[in-house]
């Protein structure tokens, strides 16, 4: 459980594409024990036997990762257990997420997720997360057969693995000094995509929070309480850029995110509702369903680590000290991007601003989106302030050459344009510490 991190080869094209042959000290197989899978390595036995084993496990695989699995002869007994794991460890079909929350749609189905008096209407392609490519923000599905592509496709299933086992064992893991660190090691490294909805959920307690308060979501939907706040204006604005939630969609993006919202807000009665929530719950929604995703936002937003519904009480007092604290670091970690925008009497909170009441989901590429919350769930404000320390250095040398307008005009482009792992990493190797931001905090 505690082993350390994967380390595949990569360093010719061949051996990115037969690299997990070429890992012969870790052998990936299914094996029925108490209806878990359980991972076991082999050190030691003959190359076809290894080919012969790796084959059956990649077929295993696949065949859990399309959800075709038989109940009726169902010899891996692993339905009941990993029935509502979201398993797509093959993902070079580059289905959204969303999809393995219901029925997995064939090409011709996606084509035409949305109709208008009941005739279906021709849809532009979608990245990944089903943003549309002809969105700014949208990021081109990866060729399987490109080897960095395979070997990153080979990488994410063993931590696809990994990950489901660390959830065998998650009260183990969430006890001790040492299982932390590594869930923090690793969810910094990023989720896999088949298993993030899930461990998402564990990640914050929504899981549990929802078997321990059954009915609660159908009683709150019931209810005709009014919930303060524009939810009807603000859902047509809401990830219009994605098939789940536009005009229209058979997905019924609108429909469900309305109740997620409505839901909440007639919980907690003194937040109700305000803008940025309905981006953050359009987020679960394309990781779970929607009860799942109703228990996810009540769950961040109370939680004891970065409560986000601080970020939208009344008065909104933590948004203006995100303000003081950011503009304070911002001269502390990037002072030439600082200084140029002081020259031009901006402040760098104009455009950190919205990033962090969105929690970064409104105008970025959904794979910074969901590194940045595979950390921020297992960590605090702290990678909040990092991601956007890191989106300032990532642009400030160009910056700091460009007059006003220009400059402008690159900042409002930056979200849709950056990478993320060139984000993640140098907001790793920004040395924030949390006496940093309480410091900043006791000065406001």
């Amino acid at each position: 459980l505690f082993d350390d991190e994967e380390n595949v080869d990569q360093s010719n094209s061949s051996g990115a594409i037969s690299s997990a042959n070429k890992s012969h000290q870790r052998l990936l197989s299914l094996n029925k024990s108490n209806n878990k899978i359980s991972v076991s390595i082999r050190k030691s036995a003959s190359n076809d036997d290894l080919k012969k084993d790796q084959s059956n496990a990649v077929n295993e695989l696949n065949r859990l990762s399309t959800r075709q699995i038989d109940p009726k002869n169902d010899s891996s007994g692993l339905i009941d257990e990993f029935s509502d794991f979201p398993m797509r460890l093959n993902d070079w079909d580059n289905t959204p997420p969303y999809t393995n929350n219901s029925t997995k749609l064939d090409s011709s189905e996606r084509s035409s997720l949305s109709s208008v008096d009941g005739e279906p209407v021709e849809l532009p392609k979608t990245d990944h997360f089903g943003i549309f490519v002809t969105s700014e923000r949208s990021k081109p599905n990866l060729n399987p057969n490109n080897s960095k592509n395979a070997s990153k496709q080979n990488k994410d299933s063993e931590r696809a693995l990994k990950w489901i086992e660390m959830q065998r064992e998650w009260d183990i893991m969430t006890r001790q000094k040492r299982g932390q660190k590594m869930l923090k090691r690793r969810a910094r490294k990023g989720i896999p995509d088949p298993v993030r909805g899930q461990m998402w959920q564990m990640l914050s307690g929504s899981k549990k929070m929802m078997s321990e308060n059954i009915g609660l979501y159908t009683e709150l939907l019931r209810s005709s309480v009014k919930v303060e706040g524009p939810i009807e204006e603000d859902i047509p604005r809401t990830m219009f850029d994605h098939e789940m939630f536009i005009k229209h969609s058979r997905l019924k993006g609108h429909s469900k995110l309305r109740n997620v919202l409505l839901a909440y807000g007639r919980r907690d009665r003194e937040v109700q509702y305000c803008q940025g929530i309905n981006y953050i719950a359009a987020l679960f929604l394309i990781y779970m369903t929607e009860e799942e995703a109703f228990f996810m936002l009540l769950c961040v937003m109370s939680r004891q680590q970065a409560p986000l519904r601080e970020l939208f009480l009344p008065g909104m007092a933590k948004a203006r000290e995100f303000n003081y604290v950011m503009d304070s670091l911002t001269y502390k970690f990037t002072p030439k991007l600082y200084t140029h925008l002081k020259r031009h009497d901006i402040d760098p909170t104009m455009y950190a601003h919205p990033w962090f009441m969105t929690c970064f989901t409104q105008s970025f590429p959904y794979d910074l989106v969901t590194r940045v919350w595979d950390s921020f769930l297992k960590e605090d404000w702290k990678i909040m302030y990092r991601v956007c320390l890191a989106l300032f250095k990532y642009v400030e040398d160009e910056l700091c050459k460009l007059d006003l307008e220009r400059g402008n005009l690159l900042m409002r482009k930056l979200p849709a344009s950056v990478d993320s792992d060139e984000i993640m990493e140098i907001a790793m190797k920004i040395k924030l510490k949390h006496r940093h931001i309480d410091k900043r905090i006791e000065q406001y």
